[in-house]
């Protein structure tokens, strides 16, 4: 598959599927871009590189499926071809491989892209759900982002990721990597911008974050602000590393001026 044109739209818009229905799996083989920047995704609402939305039980695995599995891995950089290379932009819900995914599964994937956004937003997806009981844990896995993401409005954005830019549900963020610059507002990761998390909650595991990141409020190498819906809960985040600079800028929040947390990983 050769990519060429602009793809445009409002809402579920991705450069190859709008919506990938139930239980459908898509695998990216022989993808081939133009020169960087030259292909771009364009909506308002779920919107991805290439699937607007994941449904229930779909997943997308990428080129580089055959690399070896290793803890860490991606440290010294991803071979092969970028599953997405160009422009995604949307308002919410966007990110480099899927705007959004849930109850869903991404591995293996590739993006070398500048995504921009505003709400929910992450460089290979802006927003995943997953099983909220004791079934099967959903998984990103395997990525990497290599590029940058940057806000269209800075006052009113919040969650954004280097990997994701929000999570909730039983699901697993696990041996990925980001090497992209990545400008949030509030709540921003370099890995993952946000989690707000009931009785199953998350695990973040085994990841490695090697860009800059900047935001406003709560932001982390890893994860920038994490939180659970009830008194008592607790979620894993194990085995991550930050390499890259952490900055955070003054917000005014509740006539509080100048209130913001940085942490090098949460």
């Amino acid at each position: 598959v050769t990519t060429y044109a602009e793809v445009t739209g409002s809402y579920n818009v991705g450069g190859l599927v709008g919506l990938l229905t139930e239980n459908t799996v898509l695998k990216l083989r022989n993808f081939k871009f133009t020169e960087a920047g030259t292909f771009k995704v364009k909506g308002t609402s779920h919107v991805g590189g290439i699937v607007g939305e994941l449904s229930t039980e779909s997943s997308i695995q990428g080129t580089n499926a055959s690399m070896p599995d290793s803890e860490f891995k991606y440290i010294d950089g991803p071979s092969g071809n970028a599953d997405f290379y160009g422009i995604v932009e949307g308002t919410e819900y966007v990110g480099g491989i899927a705007g959004i995914a849930i109850k869903a599964d991404i591995e293996y994937c590739y993006v070398k892209a500048t995504v921009f956004g505003n709400n929910y937003v992450g460089g290979i997806a802006g927003y995943m759900e997953g099983n909220n009981s004791n079934e099967n844990e959903n998984t990103l896995r395997f990525s990497l982002f290599d590029g940058e993401i940057k806000l269209l409005n800075e006052q009113s954005a919040e969650r954004t990721g280097g990997i994701v830019g929000s999570i909730d549900g039983k699901i697993g963020v696990i041996r990925n990597s980001n090497f992209g610059v990545i400008s949030g507002g509030k709540f921003t990761g370099g890995i993952v911008g946000h989690t707000d998390y009931g009785d199953i909650s998350p695990i973040i595991s085994m990841n490695v974050n090697l860009g800059s990141i900047k935001g406003q409020l709560a932001v982390g190498g890893i994860c920038g602000h994490i939180t659970t819906q009830e008194e008592g809960l607790w979620m894993e985040v194990k085995n991550c590393s930050n390499f890259g600079n952490v900055i955070g800028t003054s917000i005014n929040i509740d006539d509080r001026p100048n209130w913001y947390g940085v942490g090098g990983i949460l």
